[in-house]
């Protein structure tokens, strides 16, 4: 029997002596050269596949668009001299009551279903189902829902629903993970004394994620208003309807800035909000008397009270909009046998067409995803408070905010110019969009770096680069993985989603309006179904890599075991 077994694999090796005991290296460089050369071939195969070419006279027509839309008057020319402020504010305060309702609602049955979807709380014959109902509406694209719900309701209802129907899909991702990733040593010990599950969940491991339960609400809350300029280009009117006047034509960029900075403002005053949330309610500080802790005790229970009070308000005001909507059955019906009914023949005649509009697709997404890495990358180094302290990364943090909360539609506005093609604008819409928010989600894992450690590396004489890229970039690599998986597929759903605003060819092919009909559009409606089930399943995978590593290791070891 051998005492010294080697079993090589892709660069990563274990090896087995006598004692059975098991070894896994990292890379070898050779291995890491090869998979940045193919990452870099494939990122410009991608490039390749795209349309980049500049527009002759972008730079003129650019400063003219900035021009407009420096030039702000006060009363719209789209709208028949209305005062822009006022029917921003009339258009502002009914995207709040549809998308208030809307996130509520579906934060509530997020919660619902990751709770019952998680196999620590209930039984197989319960958690099985509900998780695989969800995984699968997960695939699915929202645009689908989005035709569901435009021809099955009246506005005001449907696009509650639709904003309802994505929250309730992202928030039990988010508050999945949340349950998953906590300590449940101490839900196990009360699990033994109280007997009930509920009961351990409520007093052990709700305490734990609330916090980050509210705050994936803020964040869904944000979310869903931006949705309203993509939305109105569905038919749902708000406040998408004034942000969404340019790209009807570009003479309206001067009624642009005051809508935008009335939406901007609401969502930084929803930042400012959760800020106090977590200010007074979140904070857990110690009290050196009791008139501190009483006077605490008031304010969270003012600001509770208040918050409820606005909330309850709001909800009553979206009820009363949409309980007089109607439901159109017969248009459901015909959805669902389009849907599953699709007019084939019209792949049949477009076949070599739409191979390249798929990808096109596949090849933005991936230029897209390897500029927001990169950047992101840098970024991260740059706004470290860590090595460059809280001023320093302050003015960063605040124009990130600002930058998060302008609407994807007005960056193409003023990028589109540069180019002949909107694909190309759209990489760079989508690539500021995405760092943002993959830079604002990687700074909460900055958390866990040790500011020590960084200290005694920096007196041991390493740089500041040096210590990002060895220490503190490795460090982030569960998270940065989840994170950027995650961008990954959210880029790739903005390309299709978006092709209403011509983001890509094969986005077009699923438009669905008078000139086209439901039934020539479900086609690529299944080829987008299954794009996505691939692309999950590569998220899947890279996320769980490590896992599926070791099983594979482990497996190869018993193999050779059994041989020797």
């Amino acid at each position: 029997m051998n005492n010294n077994v080697e079993i090589k694999n892709y660069g990563i090796y274990e090896k087995i002596n006598n004692n059975k005991s098991l070894q896994v290296h990292a890379k070898t460089p050779l291995n890491k050269i090869l998979i940045s050369i193919f990452i870099c071939l494939l990122v410009f195969f991608a490039f390749l596949n795209i349309p980049t070419s500049f527009a002759s006279n972008g730079g003129s027509t650019f400063w003219e668009n900035l021009k407009r839309f420096f030039s702000p008057i006060a009363k719209s020319n789209f709208y028949g001299g209305e005062n822009l402020w006022k029917i921003s504010f009339d258009f502002l305060f009914y995207s709040i009551k549809i998308a208030f309702l809307g996130t509520i609602l579906g934060s509530i049955l997020a919660f619902v279903t990751a709770y019952f979807g998680n196999k620590l709380f209930n039984s197989k014959y319960v958690y099985i189902p509900i998780k695989m109902l969800t995984i699968l509406l997960r695939i699915l694209p929202e645009i689908i829902f989005i035709y569901m719900f435009r021809m099955s309701f009246d506005k005001n209802l449907g696009m509650m629903l639709t904003i309802m129907w994505f929250s309730w899909i992202w928030l039990h991702e988010y508050f999945t993970r949340t349950i998953e990733s906590i300590e449940l040593n101490t839900y196990f010990h009360f699990l033994k004394i109280t007997k009930s599950k509920w009961n351990a969940f409520c007093v052990e491991i709700w305490p734990q994620i609330k916090y980050k339960v509210f705050d994936y609400i803020f964040y869904s809350m944000e979310t869903n208003m931006r949705w309203g300029s993509l939305l109105n280009k569905f038919g749902f009117i708000g406040i998408g309807s004034l942000l969404n006047l340019s790209t009807l034509n570009t003479q309206y960029l001067n009624e642009l800035m005051i809508p935008l900075f009335v939406f901007v403002l609401f969502l930084i005053t929803l930042d400012l909000l959760k800020w106090a949330y977590f200010k007074f309610i979140g904070n857990h500080s110690k009290y050196t008397n009791s008139k501190q802790y009483k006077n605490k005790k008031i304010t969270k229970y003012v600001f509770t009270i208040s918050v409820f009070l606005v909330v309850l308000t709001i909800c009553i005001l979206s009820i009363v909009l949409i309980s007089n909507d109607k439901v159109y059955s017969v248009q459901t019906n015909r959805f669902f046998y389009d849907l599953f009914n699709p007019n084939w023949s019209i792949l049949q005649n477009n076949s070599w067409n739409d191979f390249k509009s798929v990808m096109e697709l596949i090849s933005l997404t991936i230029v897209t995803f390897f500029i927001v890495y990169l950047i992101v990358y840098l970024k991260l180094f740059f706004e470290n408070n860590k090595l460059y302290g809280n001023k320093k990364t302050l003015i960063t943090k605040m124009f990130d905010t600002l930058f998060r909360n302008i609407p994807i539609v007005v960056y193409f506005l003023f990028w589109s110019p540069w180019f002949n093609h909107p694909q190309t604008a759209f990489i760079c819409a989508f690539a500021i969009h995405s760092i943002c928010l993959a830079t604002k989600q990687m700074q909460a894992s900055m958390q866990k770096v040790s500011e020590t450690q960084i200290i005694l590396l920096r007196v041991q004489g390493y740089s500041k680069f040096w210590i990002y890229r060895n220490y503190i970039w490795p460090l982030l690599k569960e998270n940065r993985t989840k994170i950027m998986s995650f961008q990954f597929e959210i880029i790739f759903r903005n390309f299709a989603i978006y092709g209403i605003f011509s983001s890509s060819t094969f986005g077009q092919k699923l438009i669905y309006n008078r000139f086209n009909e439901f039934y020539n559009t479900t086609p690529y409606l299944w080829i987008l179904i299954l794009m996505l089930a691939l692309v999950n399943l590569g998220v899947y995978f890279w996320q769980n890599k490590n896992r599926f590593f070791n099983s594979y290791f482990l497996f190869s070891r018993k193999l050779v075991l059994q041989s020797s």
